[in-house]
């Protein structure tokens, strides 16, 4: 003999009395919808202030062999109505019936009920019922799927549902017609949670039977709008720290994991996962990524929640680090000398003055390679009657991966008369 699943519905009756957790209490109802292969028993349970577990044991005659699947009765949800579907059952058999209760401070057995099964119909058998996956996921709304086969005798069905396998929820059950095929057959769900995983399974009944489909699962997806990505700047001054940040928008955008992907210079090969955080309430998000040295493209991509959305990619690019000081003057000229990280190879660094409002290029610096990240310039200025602005600057060859940049300005004092 085997049992249905146990569906139950709870409807508050009273609110908890007791101060403290006592042993709970069960009483059994009358029998309800009795058909030839099941029925529904029902009952009260009381939790007795105490997390309780509810269930029903049947069986043919007084021999109470089988029962349902436990199903919780929270502590201080007072009394509680209980409503259990039991299936499988012998047509025109008598069977016996309780409700029993569990806790930590005991057991309550309800009295014992007997039913009998009604009588097989002489031309018709219990539906067929298959769940199937669902037609359409949104974020807030599913629209779930089954098969039927009435099987020659008008048949009801209804969608079970919850967030959790032990489902909970019920739609309404809608009738179909004495067919004797299998006939498809949905229901939408509507006002659901972004994000989450729901089950479901079918159940129908006609008067020959009551029959369930599998337990089936969908995720809905978070409903995300868009990923922007941001960097704190497009270009960064090599081996200089950067940093991306941006936000995921949407419904439910909080704690959504994030994976910053990246792709290298000369930006042939494929986007990597390089790091991964969670958005904060807000769906913001940020990554500190260190010292640059090359260019390089970033993107973000959502992971898990149903679905993956990707930012478009941003790049960012680096310049030349300059620096400039003076190294000695004199009465008729100063020199300069400065640095270039990375070194500029057959690149030039050229000397700037500035006029007015414009810097103009006055010269070219003399440029010695002392590494692969280093090069050095040197310059000499001559003092003029006036005091100038004199600058570096640097310009790689254009194949390198770093752009131009200038140095800070120093002041050349003017000439002694």
């Amino acid at each position: 003999m085997r049992a249905s699943a146990l569906t139950l519905a709870l409807t508050l009756l009273a609110a908890p009395t007791a101060a403290h957790a006592a042993a709970p209490s069960a009483t059994t109802g009358a029998p309800e919808s009795v058909r030839a292969t099941a029925f529904v028993a029902t009952g009260t349970v009381d939790s007795g202030g105490v997390d309780t577990t509810a269930r029903v044991e049947y069986g043919v005659g007084p021999l109470l062999t089988s029962r349902t699947a436990d199903q919780p009765v929270l502590a201080g949800a007072g009394t509680v109505a209980i409503t259990a579907p039991v299936g499988g059952l012998i047509p025109a058999t008598k069977y016996a019936y309780r409700v029993v209760a569990t806790n930590a401070e005991g057991t309550a057995n309800g009295e014992v009920r007997n039913v009998a099964t009604a009588a097989r119909s002489t031309n018709g058998l219990a539906p067929t019922a298959a769940t199937k996956p669902p037609t359409e996921i949104q974020p807030t709304v599913a629209t779930l799927a089954a098969t039927i086969n009435p099987r020659g005798i008008a048949t009801r069905y209804a969608f079970e549902f919850g967030a959790t396998p032990v489902l909970g929820s019920r739609t309404a059950e809608t009738t179909l017609g004495a067919s004797r095929g299998t006939v498809p057959v949905t229901r939408q769900l509507t006002g659901l949670a972004a994000g989450t995983r729901y089950y479901y399974r079918v159940v129908a009944a006609n008067s020959a039977g009551t029959v369930q489909g599998i337990v089936r699962s969908l995720l809905t997806p978070r409903g995300l709008l868009s990923v922007v990505l941001r960097p704190t700047s497009p270009v960064v001054t090599w081996n200089a720290d950067l940093g991306v940040g941006g936000r995921v928008t949407g419904q439910n955008v909080r704690g959504i994991r994030v994976v910053l992907e990246r792709q290298d210079f000369p930006f042939t090969s494929p986007f990597r996962a390089s790091k991964e955080r969670t958005t904060d309430s807000d769906g913001t998000f940020a990554f500190p990524l260190g010292r640059l040295r090359a260019p390089v493209r970033y993107r973000i991509a959502t992971k898990g929640g149903g679905d993956r959305t990707v930012s478009a990619p941003v790049t960012v690019g680096t310049r030349v680090a300059v620096d400039l000081r003076i190294q000695r003057r004199a009465p008729r000229k100063v020199t300069l000398t400065g640095n270039v990280r990375p070194g500029v190879g057959r690149g030039r660094v050229l000397v700037q003055r500035l006029k007015g409002r414009r810097w103009i290029t006055v010269g070219r610096a003399k440029v010695r390679q002392v590494s692969a990240t280093r090069s050095r310039a040197k310059v000499v200025v001559a003092r003029r009657t006036r005091a100038v602005r004199v600058r570096l600057l640097a310009q790689p060859r254009p194949t390198t991966r770093v752009a131009s940049a200038t140095s800070r300005a120093v002041l050349i004092s003017r000439r002694s008369r």
